[in-house]
């Protein structure tokens, strides 16, 4: 598998880590994880099978004099000695703790370099191994019967920053030790000190004497190495052993000082693990009366207890509680992606001179003994392969309102799919029993929802005709589409790039700050008319939206550091241009903080309420410029307020 498919194939595991992940409040509970272990214990060693507290180890919550901060109550701290190798070696044996050696796993923990960590050359960390006391470490070389290991490594700091990787003893290693493999992938293997990383690497071994074997690595839930030619073994008798909580610097060279590390929340587990999730069921969201006002926009860095977002890991623990607040408030619950759904293609013709094709299918869901069919169209360059694709929520020919983005989508060489959205939940008041309301009766998701989930639906149909390219999808919709692409983005993570176009409240205008001398869409105006589109308590803000929690620059910031493009006409006022810029604004200040500031757009017309020609060229424009790095024409810089005051009294974490 190249890098290109093992991206793809990490965008697919996030997406859907909710079917064989449970949170990490329930990881013991779940059936996919081997063990797990959260250091709170002060007898923490006999969960790994010790009898006493190994040397050199202790549990902390605080550490002030090297900058320590918890990732979540107690970590482990591991110590080197000034002048010593030896940090510590604790092993979780499979056959002794589970009666089973496996032919792959998934082992994920959080490390954490103490501000003193500075080491004058490399080291090991833990990994995963089956030396069977016999060889895989120590110069004692594997020949693919006696032993392996991949343990992690570390190398001397660069520019300030630990280069990790595996350290891996296989039958194909030259010489008397191991082969160095850096995590390389986009340098995510180059650690700070006093920071939390969540480091998680995944090993398969190969059939006894074929280079078939695979190691893998993430770092902060993302792709950080691969390999999958690796010889491990010759004999079907060596497996995976032990995963192995090794600190150990140097070989022939000893420390020059005091060295500390930290790691936390162990999971071993037989899929995908990911970075640590929080049961949305432990947030705790306050009623309207409950909730203070807020001066300005509110500031997206404010996590559950209080306390500022500080750094990247913080940050993805901070979105699992934004998609968390937004679900409870606006969008209610979806459900996973369907199991069970077929495709049917029921027409077909050639547009275009010969040079494109349009197709139309049906999408059939079941579950619980009822089906809801969903009916889509395909416009795509006429050779059958898989294309970037921009998939919008809106109708199907015969039923399409607005500009045909058709021509424009296959001369970019795109595919376009379009999705008649009420056919999964229809456009009223009365719409609880249509689509696929029946189907899932026990979500409280409402029709935005419902829409935007129906992207992911189609999406996946799109992927089992081969017929998209699943690292280059592109989510839009305009008005009441605008707001479910947006939604969408949010809760699909294999979206590359969100598009909503002049969605207005409930999408990317601000649902406080409107421009003066304009009549504002606020949250009472869809009572009685769309209370169907959002959840009961979201109209309970109706007068009262100074209480609100958050503002479309949330939903926004969710999609960081994913690409971002917002069209909208100057003229459009019902949509709330001027609250959409400087929602984009703000949501702006955490890509930038994120480094990726080029990643979010906006785009100005002139004109009114539509999308039309010049909105669907910069959308194509940015997404040449995001998945090629074509030189865009379209200036994705011009604001519309440009001496507007942003209304926000808070920062970005430094």
């Amino acid at each position: 598998m190249d890098r290109k498919r093992f991206l793809a194939v990490w965008v697919f595991l996030v997406g859907w880590a909710g079917l064989f992940v449970s949170f990490s409040a329930a990881q013991r509970q779940s059936k996919e994880t081997v063990f797990s272990c959260d250091f709170e214990s002060d007898t923490w060693y006999e969960q790994f099978g010790m009898r006493s507290n190994p040397e050199h180890v202790d549990l902390v919550s605080s550490d002030p004099s090297r900058k320590f901060e918890p990732l979540a109550g107690k970590a482990l701290r591991i110590r080197v000695d000034r002048g010593g190798h030896y940090g510590a070696s604790i092993m979780y044996h499979f056959k002794r703790r589970t009666g089973v050696e496996p032919e792959e796993i998934y082992f994920r923990y959080y490390l954490r370099f103490g501000d003193d960590w500075n080491p004058a050359g490399g080291g090991k960390l833990p990994g995963i191994s089956g030396t069977y006391g016999r060889a895989g470490w120590g110069g004692r070389p594997s020949n693919g019967r006696n032993g392996w290991s991949a343990r992690g490594q570390f190398n001397k700091q660069t520019d300030g920053k630990t280069p990790v990787g595996f350290y891996c003893y296989h039958a194909d290693m030259k010489g008397q030790y191991g082969s160095s493999w850096i995590w390389d992938i986009e340098k995510r293997g180059y650690l700070e000190n006093n920071r939390w990383y969540c480091i998680e690497q995944y090993a398969k071994m190969n059939t006894p004497g074929k280079n078939d074997g695979i190691l893998r690595a993430w770092v902060d839930g993302k792709p950080a190495f691969e390999k999958t030619d690796i010889r491990m073994r010759d004999v079907d008798t060596l497996k995976i052993e032990a995963v192995w909580l090794n600190v150990y610097l140097g070989g022939k060279w000893t420390s020059k000082s005091e060295h500390h590390l930290y790691i936390d929340d162990v999971v071993i587990a037989r899929k995908y693990i990911g970075p640590r999730k929080i049961d949305p069921a432990e947030y705790i969201f306050p009623s309207v009366d409950e909730l203070a006002q807020q001066k300005g926009l509110p500031d997206p860095f404010v996590m559950p207890d209080g306390k500022c977002v500080r750094n990247v890991a913080d940050w993805q623990e901070q979105r699992q509680y934004l998609k968390a607040m937004l679900a409870h408030y606006l969008y209610g619950q979806m459900p996973p992606g369907p199991t069970d759904i077929k495709v049917d293609k029921t027409a077909s013709e050639a547009l275009y001179e010969g040079a494109g094709i349009r197709e139309l299918y049906t999408l059939t869901i079941s579950r619980n003994g009822r089906s809801a069919p969903c009916r889509f169209e395909v416009t795509r360059p006429a050779t059958i392969k898989r294309y970037p694709t921009i998939i919008k929520n809106g109708y199907v020919a015969g039923e399409r309102r607005g500009y045909d983005a058709g021509p424009d989508a296959v001369k970019h060489g795109y595919l376009l799919c379009e999705f008649q959205r009420t056919d999964l939940a229809a456009d009223n008041p009365d719409s609880r029993n249509t689509g696929v309301y029946p189907l899932y009766p026990e979500y409280d998701w409402r029709a935005i929802a419902v829409w935007a989930w129906g992207h992911r639906v189609v999406l996946d149909a799109l992927d089992k005709l081969g017929l998209a390219d699943m690292d280059k999808v592109v989510a839009t919709g305009h008005s009441r589409g605008g707001k479910t692409a947006l939604c969408a983005g949010i809760y699909d993570e294999r979206i590359a790039i969100t598009a909503p176009n002049s969605s207005g409240t409930g999408g990317t205008g601000s649902l406080i700050y409107f421009e003066p001398g304009q009549r504002p869409q606020t949250i009472g105006v869809h009572i009685g008319k769309h209370e169907h589109w959002w959840v009961p308590r979201f109209l309970q803000f109706a007068g009262a939206e100074s209480r609100l929690p958050f503002d479309a620059h949330f939903a926004k910031a969710l999609i960081a550091p994913r690409g971002l493009i917002n069209c909208h006409a100057t003229g459009d006022y019902w949509a709330n241009p001027y609250g959409t810029e400087l929602t984009h604004r703000a949501a702006k200040i955490v890509y930038e903080w994120l480094s990726a500031g080029d990643n979010i757009a906006m785009h100005w017309r002139k004109g009114a309420h539509a999308q039309n020609e010049q909105d669907w060229n910069a959308l194509l424009d940015f997404a040449d410029r995001y998945f090629f790095g074509k030189k865009a024409t379209t200036n994705f810089n011009r604001l519309a307020y440009p001496d507007s005051t942003l209304p926000v009294t808070w920062k970005a974490p430094k």
